[in-house]
């Protein structure tokens, strides 16, 4: 009611009278969406892992194995992704992938769609040439609304294809409805010779020369055939009309034709590069990625990228410890932690071994220099030399940041089910960690671009 306590007649009719009111509930709303009966899983890119495995070898160092998986999941081209689907709910599901580039997708128009503006200029190159001008009478000529830019007229035979190129690389969600409702005709003739002029240059495409093992078997002439005949042989045939350069139009449907069906696939599964799946698309299937992969981080160890990695690295004959307790840090390693019976060693070992025991988590640098003291280069070098030995032999674990370790404290982990160990001397100190036990299982296969590991660990691992 009004301030002054009136009605609201009193006071002349309402701005909003007379319109219809808005309800939310009377709009009508859209199903949900069914969610993706797919399966996902996050493997490491061959090259990148062959990568990994090399520098820990060769270092001989410890490295954390969670910053390990870290480093594979910030880098794109370091990750790989395997796509099922779920053949529970649907016995005849597929994914469609594109052959050249590994890109997935749902349905076979998404990949069609997908193969002429990523690929077609793998095929055919644009050229600029000179043409003829247009011929003939052109009343009025089309101008774009929006940008400005002369489509021609509406009786030329590129008018058509000139709106398709306009929506294909200006407005690609637009319709073609919406945007021909922007269109304006201008009847100028200076405006008609300007498209006239403009029409002289036209982007034609040409084929390009296919490799030898893409292109058909070609037939050498034997002398039998025509072409060794003398003047009655049939002259040979006129080159395909794409050599000699053909519209955009004409391009695409022999790249449809050709080209395209064997650049389609289609499986119950997949695997791609993570680098391939940026801008993808299918915004729906982006999401379902996007929304997988978080959830795999969350995981941490018991995800399937870090299980891959685990197995790619017990297969390549790397070994695993952990740091303080049975639920501590994993590291990985190279060489295998070992026990060192120091009764029977050089002075200089001995010293290492002491050392190392009583300075935990100390340098080589500083160790050297303490042992060796200032001024003794042969023996800072025999020192140094010995504590190498200790390093190569797995009696001392040298971290990622240099820190030193004896490896008597530090047993590795097996994947193997050991029988119940025999109580050892008393004059040995126990382990600080319990080794880790698990099904005994084929040894898995090293996990590639196109393969996956055949074992997993065990979620114990």
């Amino acid at each position: 009611r009004p301030r002054d306590g009136g009605q609201r007649g009193d006071r002349g009719p309402s701005r909003h009278e007379g319109r219809p009111q808005r309800r939310d509930f009377d709009a009508p709303r859209r199903p949900p969406e069914k969610p993706l009966s797919l399966s996902v899983r996050f493997l490491p890119e061959s090259h990148a892992l062959d990568a990994i495995i090399r520098r820990i070898q060769s270092s001989r160092r410890s490295y954390p194995f969670r910053d390990i998986v870290k480093l594979f999941r910030k880098d794109d081209a370091s990750l790989a992704v395997r796509i099922e689907a779920d053949r529970m709910a649907d016995p005849a599901a597929r994914i469609r992938q594109c052959r050249a580039c590994s890109l997935p997708a749902l349905t076979s128009d998404e990949l069609a769609a997908h193969l002429v503006a990523n690929h077609l200029c793998d095929f055919f190159e644009a050229r600029d040439v000179e043409v003829e001008p247009p011929k003939g009478n052109f009343p009025c000529v089309a101008r774009c609304g929006l940008t400005g830019v002369l489509l021609g007229p509406p009786n030329h035979h590129s008018f058509a294809a000139r709106i398709q190129e306009m929506l294909r690389e200006r407005f690609p969600n637009m319709s073609e409805s919406e945007y021909r409702s922007h269109i304006e005709m201008v009847r100028d003739a200076e405006t008609i010779e300007q498209w006239r002029e403009a029409a002289r240059h036209q982007t034609l495409y040409f084929r390009k020369p296919e490799k030898a093992n893409d292109a058909a078997p070609s037939e050498s002439p034997s002398p039998e055939s025509p072409a060794f005949q003398g003047d009655e042989a049939t002259p040979p045939a006129p080159p395909p009309a794409e050599a000699r350069g053909i519209p955009r139009a004409e391009a695409e449907a022999v790249f449809r034709r050709d080209i395209m069906p064997r650049l389609m696939g289609e499986a119950t599964h997949v695997i791609c590069k993570a680098a391939v799946l940026k801008n993808m698309p299918n915004r729906r299937l982006a999401a379902f990625l996007n929304d997988a992969f978080d959830r795999d981080a969350e995981l941490r160890s018991q995800g399937s990228l870090a299980r891959a990695i685990h197995a790619a690295f017990h297969h390549r004959g790397l070994h695993f410890f952990r740091i303080d307790d049975d639920r501590g840090q994993e590291y990985v390693t190279a060489i295998t932690p070992s026990r060192l019976d120091v009764t029977n060693v050089t002075e200089e070992i001995r010293a290492i071994v002491g050392h190392i025991e009583s300075t935990p988590s100390c340098q080589a640098k500083a160790l050297v220099a303490e042992i060796a003291g200032d001024g003794d280069d042969e023996k800072a070098k025999r020192v140094s030399a010995s504590l190498r030995w200790l390093i190569e032999k797995g009696h001392v674990i040298e971290f990622f940041n240099g820190a030193l370790a004896l490896g008597a404290s530090h047993p590795t982990l097996t994947r193997k089910e050991k029988p119940a160990a025999q109580p050892e001397p008393a004059s040995t100190p126990a382990p600080t960690l319990q080794e880790e036990s698990a099904p005994e299982t084929a040894t898995p296969a090293e996990p590639t671009e196109q393969t996956e590991p055949a074992a997993e660990p065990s979620p114990a691992e």
